[in-house]
Formats: C-alpha cells, structure tokens, sequence
C-alpha cells in the first residue's frame, strides 16, 4: 500500500491480512472461500477475487488504512475468477479461458481475449504501468501473452518456465514496470514487450505469488504449503 504496509491473501485460511513494516500482522478479514488475486484499486483501496470453483465468485472490495481493513462491498460473477487487475477505473478478471473487462462497479464491459484449449489457459492478468499492454498467462502450457487494451494480440511467449501445477494468477507487473513470470520451479524476469525471457531464477518450493516491495527493494515469494514469505533482495530500481 501507499503506507508501507502489505496486504497478503492467506489461501489455507480464506482471509486478507494487513502486516507492518516489522512483519507484524495486524489485522485480518475472513472471506467465504479461497482468495485468488488481489490488485490495487487506488491508494487505499484492493479488489481480490474470491472463489470456491463452483458458484460462489465474487470480487471483494476492500479499504485499508493504517491499523484495519474494511471490507466495502463484493459483486458476484457469473463466471470463474481468478486473475484480476486495474487500470484507470477498469478491472480485468481472468476466467480461466478468458479475459473480460469490467467496471469497479461490476458492469461488464467486453470479453477482450479468449483462448479454451484448456480450463487454464487464461489465467494471470497484468497491466503494464504505461497502460499500453495487457499480459495474460496460460498456466497449462506456459504461455505469456500480450495484448493491446483492446485485446488484439501482440506478443506470445513459451517457456516451460512459466507452467504451473496450482491454480495461481503467476505474474506480478512492479511498480518499477518490470514484468515478473513464475511457475512451479522458477521466476522469471520478461521483457515489457513480451517477447523474451532477461532472468530465471529457479526455486525449491513452489511459488504462489511474487511481489517488488519497492519501499526496500526486496523481492517476496509466497509458497504454497509453506507459512513463511520469502524476501530476496535485488538491484532493481
């Protein structure tokens, strides 16, 4: 957040939790099901899809400020989500064949991009920081795509790199506008214009998401079935 503080989706026990500077949680808020993505609405603000892979999918709005979360409101979809992200008012949710556009209030706005040759192979969504560029992951077969706003394709990426066993939303634009990719083994550092792979750094456990702190430069790593954050410091500015 804008404050310094992190906001982390805890996935094994279905809540949001707000933690400190000194990674001391302050507070947390249940959510009826698994949280699958989060991004920023503004500065005080996250959306973070929650779904349990059936008939419960939601977008759950949340403020934060310095010592609570609050929960504002959640619209509920009509399809899986799992990804999401927001640029200028427009959120971009992913449901695991395709990319669709929405306003913060819950209108739908278009499908922008769909791909069915499997149940994941639209699944993490990003937004470049210029607004230029939509990325998009296929998770299955270890495709990182990337789309003008609206949708027309301009880039595709393969690398076995980038395919993940777990449902995760693998990408992560920092706020420095470099693009983060990772699978089940590696992260992955990709060019903004989606065409080739800079780094790779391979991993022991299983990434379930990647975040730049650019309030002290540290790379963090989620792991699945581990409850420890990982922090890497980096060069990145």
């Amino acid at each position: 957040m804008s404050n310094g503080k992190l906001v982390i989706s805890d996935g094994f026990n279905m809540c949001v939790k707000l933690i400190d500077q000194a990674n001391n949680v302050i507070m947390h808020v249940k959510l009826p099901s698994d949280p699958l993505s989060m991004c920023n609405i503004s500065l005080d603000e996250v959306a973070v899809t929650v779904s349990d892979y059936k008939s419960l999918n939601e977008i759950h709005f949340l403020r934060v400020d310095a010592r609570k979360i609050i929960t504002i409101k959640h619209i509920q979809l009509n399809h899986l989500c799992y990804g999401i992200a927001h640029h200028k008012g427009c959120m971009f949710v992913t449901s695991g064949t395709s990319l669709l556009q929405y306003t913060t209030d819950g209108r739908l706005v278009k499908k922008l991009y769909e791909d069915k040759s499997s149940n994941f192979s639209v699944v993490g969504v990003a937004v470049s920081n210029d607004g230029q560029r939509i990325y998009v992951t296929n998770t299955d077969a270890g495709r990182f795509v990337t789309l003008a706003m609206d949708g027309a394709v301009k880039a595709t990426l393969r690398d076995s790199a980038f395919i993940h066993s777990e449902i995760a939303c693998n990408i992560h634009v920092a706020a420095t506008g470099h693009v983060f990719v990772f699978g089940s083994k590696s992260i992955c550092q990709v060019a903004t214009d989606g065409k080739k792979i800079l780094a790779t750094v391979d991993e022991d456990g299983c990434p379930r998401s990647v975040f730049v702190n650019v309030h002290n430069s540290k790379l963090l790593v989620g792991m699945f079935d581990i409850d420890t954050i990982t922090e890497f410091k980096t060069v990145i500015s």
